[in-house]
C-alpha cells in the first residue's frame, strides 16, 4: 500500500493541471455542500437553545379582514392572557434601544424589555447574579437591566465586580444584576410579522414598565408574547382555551373587538416562527449545491477517464512486466483516494473560511447564524 501511495503521488505530479483541476472541483463541491448542510443542521435541524424548545409557542393576534394575520398584543391584552390562560406560562417582549454612557465613549445598544417571567419561561439561567424578581415589573420598579456576556466582556473586560454595579443608560442609572451566557439569544428576529420581521440579537434587557396611556389602550398593540406549554396540556388544548378567552373578550369589549372587524389569536411553534420563513430558502439551496457535487462528480469522472485512456501504454507495460487486474485496480483506486482527500481537505478550507463570511454579514438578522459550525455531522 505505501508503495502504491508512493506511485499515485509520481503519477499526480507528472500531471499538475489535471491534479489541480480536479483538487478544486472537488473542493468547490465539497466546500459549498458542507457550508449549507452546517447552516442547514444549524438553523433548521439542530433545537433552539432553550429548555425544552418544542414545548415554546408564540401567542400572536390576528384582523383577518384587515389582512394582518400575525400582530402583537397591548398591554391590557398582554395582563389578561397572564390571568385567563391557565395552559400556559407566558411573558411580554418588546424591542428597545438603549444609549449606554459612561467610559471612554457612549454607545447604541440593542435591548428589550421583558417580563420578569421570560427567563424561566425559557429556561436559561445567568452565569453571573440572577435574572428579574416577580416585583421588578412596572413603572418605578424597572431599575434593573441584565446583560449579555458578549457585552460583558466587550464593554465591560468581563470585570467580576460588575454585578450589583450601576451603569447609566438613557440617563438614567440602573443596577445591573445578571449576566446572560453568550448562548443565549432573545428576541430572536421573527418572520412575518406585521408583513416583516420583529426584533433582533440584544445585549441588555430590562423588566417592562407599561406605561398609563397604554394600560388604557386595548388597541396599542407592540408586545410579542412567548409561552410554554404547562405539564399535562397539550397545544390543542392551549388553542382551544385561548380562543375561548377571545370569544369571552368580544362580549366584553365590543367597541374593541366588533363583528365589523374580527378579531383572533392563535399560538404558533416557537421554531417554526424563528426559521420557518428561511426553510424554503434553504430547501432550494440545499438542492442547488447538492446538484454541484453531482455536476463535480460527472466533471471529474470524464477527466479520470481521460487520463486513463491516455495511460493504456503505461498500463500495457505494467502489465507485461507481470502486473494483473488486481493491481491496476488498486493504483487507479489509491490515485482517485488521494484526489478525494485532497480536495475533501480543500474543500473543508473553503467551508471555514464561507462559513466565517457568512456568520459575518448576516449574525445580527439572520435568527441562530452564529450557531453555524463544522462539526462531526457536517
Amino acid at each position: 500500500m505505501i508503495q502504491a501511495i508512493r506511485l499515485a503521488l509520481r503519477s499526480l505530479i507528472k500531471t499538475p493541471g489535471l491534479t489541480i483541476v480536479a483538487i478544486i472541483t472537488i473542493a468547490l463541491a465539497i466546500g459549498a455542500n458542507t457550508a449549507v448542510f452546517s447552516l442547514v443542521n444549524a438553523l433548521l435541524i439542530r433545537p433552539l437553545p432553550y429548555k425544552a424548545s418544542d414545548e415554546l409557542v408564540l401567542l400572536w393576534e390576528k384582523f383577518p379582514a384587515q389582512g394582518l394575520e400575525r400582530i402583537p398584543v397591548s398591554a391590557p391584552e398582554y395582563l389578561d392572557y397572564v390571568k385567563e390562560l391557565r395552559t400556559l406560562e407566558i411573558a411580554a417582549f418588546d424591542y428597545l434601544d438603549l444609549n449606554l454612557t459612561g467610559g471612554d465613549m457612549p454607545e447604541r445598544i440593542s435591548g428589550a424589555v421583558v417580563a420578569p417571567s421570560l427567563f424561566p419561561v425559557l429556561g436559561i439561567e445567568p452565569i453571573k447574579g440572577r435574572v428579574f424578581a416577580p416585583n421588578e415589573f412596572g413603572e418605578g420598579n424597572d431599575n434593573t437591566v441584565v446583560i449579555s456576556e458578549r457585552l460583558w466582556q466587550r464593554r465591560f473586560n468581563r470585570d467580576p465586580e460588575l454585578v450589583g454595579k450601576q451603569i447609566s443608560l438613557n440617563g438614567t442609572s440602573f443596577s445591573v444584576i445578571g449576566i446572560m451566557p453568550a448562548k443565549f439569544e432573545f428576541p430572536l428576529p421573527l418572520f412575518n410579522v406585521q408583513g416583516g420581521t420583529f426584533g433582533q440579537r440584544v445585549d441588555i434587557w430590562k423588566p417592562i414598565a407599561f406605561t398609563k396611556n397604554e394600560l388604557e389602550s386595548r388597541g396599542s398593540r407592540s408586545y410579542g408574547i412567548v409561552a410554554r406549554l404547562k405539564p399535562g396540556f397539550t397545544l390543542a388544548q392551549a388553542r382551544a382555551e385561548l380562543e375561548t378567552v377571545i370569544s369571552n373578550w368580544r362580549t366584553r369589549f365590543p367597541d374593541n373587538y366588533n363583528s365589523a372587524s374580527p378579531f383572533g389569536a392563535t399560538l404558533y411553534g416557537f421554531h417554526e416562527q424563528v426559521v420557518g420563513g428561511m426553510r424554503p430558502a434553504l430547501l432550494i439551496l440545499s438542492g442547488a449545491v447538492a446538484l454541484v457535487l453531482l455536476i463535480a462528480c460527472a466533471n471529474l469522472t470524464t477527466m479520470l477517464l481521460a487520463r486513463a485512456g491516455a495511460r493504456e501504454r503505461e498500463f500495457a507495460i505494467r502489465v507485461a512486466l507481470g502486473a494483473g487486474p488486481g493491481r491496476l485496480l488498486q493504483q487507479t483506486l489509491t490515485e482517485s483516494v488521494l484526489l478525494a482527500l485532497l480536495g475533501g481537505l480543500a474543500g473543508t478550507v473553503l467551508a471555514i473560511w464561507g462559513l466565517d463570511l457568512l456568520r459575518t454579514l448576516g449574525a445580527s438578522t439572520v435568527p441562530r447564524l452564529a450557531e453555524a459550525n463544522l462539526d462531526a455531522r457536517s
